[in-house]
């Protein structure tokens, strides 16, 4: 952006030639979720799960957070969407 390019381009990820009017997306690029998961759980989990994980982890670092204080119990976050 700062560069003033578009973010756009052609869709890389899947063929969208013939379900898709258009062929154009803004890719994630260069992500690499082994930075962030082991490899059998980036075969278990699609590309949203692992960005929401990279997104957490980031989060976390950035707040100077390296985990849970002592005594704190693990917490989970679940969240889904549905697309109709």
């Amino acid at each position: 952006m700062l560069a003033g390019r578009s973010g756009g381009g052609p869709v890389t990820l899947f063929d969208a030639t013939d379900d898709f009017a258009s062929r154009i997306a803004c890719e994630v690029k260069g992500f690499d979720p082994l930075e962030y998961l082991e490899r059998r759980d980036v075969k278990r989990h699609d590309r949203v799960s692992q960005f929401s994980v990279a997104a957490s982890a980031q989060a976390l670092a950035s707040a100077g957070l390296d985990g849970p204080p002592d005594g704190v119990e693990p917490l989970a976050l679940v969240s889904s969407s549905v697309a109709v």
